[in-house]
């Protein structure tokens, strides 16, 4: 038998003479896996469920009917509907901004005071201090503390913030905090900041649509306009009765161009009523399915799981050592 392997017998007998070693490394790592997990920080989750709804524009249907003109006037872009990725918004900076700076009711606080002081950020100690001098001596500008302290809060936010979208289309936003009913507070001002994101986008890009259709109707009435007067100048100066295959071919043109020019009238003129009316109504673009609730149980730190992680590390470490000095022991 090769010396460089080891039958499981041999394997069973080093293990039993090495017994009492194995055993107090397990106890070892029992007893770090009960300081860890007692240690840890206690966080309550709070999640919500929502999905976007976005709702058909009740001018899609009358846009159709002018698709190749729409398309050659250059408008065809302006239907009120945008689509916006929920995700992207709840992971924003801008998002975790709002969350950091608002000030919150906690019960370790009397007064609601906002994360970087619930998470006493801006209460360093000395030696964080004398750090944070050290830098400042060799770096070209002062650091801002406040930014520095905001920038701390919303990395230790990036990690109690979890987004998961299903195939379906449903989006999962869980939150965990320390407290259940400032997790729950949390959750719920998300869902609140994204609907008014939503709802003001929307708003503002119906706002724009109105105000360049008003600008196309400004001239599209003026066109018309002139192409009427020119018309009735041209009637005015050959009647009928002079008639010459000239003229009756200029009079056709003119009759053409008020045609054309008084179709784009009311075809602009439809947009813009729609984009009033977009501009002005109240549409439902996302659907709360589930609030936050406050969780009763604690999410993390789960000690059963640590605790059996911990004797598994200490099962496997011990082993690993014995199998190590076993053949060190044979090489030397």
């Amino acid at each position: 038998m090769d010396k460089n392997t080891i039958s499981f017998k041999d394997l069973i007998n080093l293990l039993k003479s090495n017994s009492f070693f194995i055993k107090r490394i397990i106890i070892s790592f029992f007893i770090l896996s009960i300081i860890y997990s007692y240690l840890s920080t206690i966080y309550y989750e709070s999640k919500i469920t929502l999905y976007p709804a976005g709702e058909l524009s009740s001018s899609t249907e009358i846009f159709s009917d002018f698709d190749d003109l729409i398309e050659s006037l250059g408008i065809n872009d302006l239907s009120p509907e945008n689509n916006f990725y929920i995700p992207d918004i709840i992971e924003s900076s801008s998002l975790r901004e709002e969350i950091v700076n608002k000030k919150w009711k906690t019960n370790k606080f009397p007064e609601p005071v906002n994360l970087i002081t619930y998470w006493r950020l801006d209460n360093k100690s000395f030696f964080s201090n004398l750090l944070l001098s050290f830098k400042n001596y060799f770096n070209a500008f002062e650091y801002n503390n406040e930014l520095l302290y905001e920038y701390e809060a919303i990395n230790i936010l990036d990690d109690l913030i979890y987004v998961d979208e299903q195939n379906s289309g449903l989006i999962e936003v869980k939150v965990l905090m320390e407290e259940p009913r400032l997790a729950v507070d949390v959750v719920d001002f998300i869902s609140e900041y994204v609907i008014a994101y939503v709802t003001n986008e929307q708003r503002k890009f119906a706002s724009k649509t109105r105000e360049y259709l008003e600008n196309r109707l400004l001239l599209a009435k003026e066109d018309l306009y002139n192409s009427e007067n020119e018309l009735t100048d041209f009637r005015t100066k050959y009647p009928l009765n002079l008639d010459t295959p000239n003229l009756q071919l200029e009079r056709l043109r003119l009759i053409r161009t008020v045609d054309v020019n008084q179709e784009v009238f009311i075809t602009i003129r439809k947009q813009y009523e729609l984009a009033k009316i977009e501009e002005s109504k109240e549409r439902l673009f996302i659907n709360i399915l589930d609030s936050g609730k406050q969780n009763i149980y604690k999410e993390y730190p789960k000690r059963f799981i640590i605790i059996i992680s911990f004797l598994l590390l200490g099962l496997i470490v011990s082993v690993l050592y014995i199998l190590l000095q076993q053949r060190f022991k044979e090489y030397f």
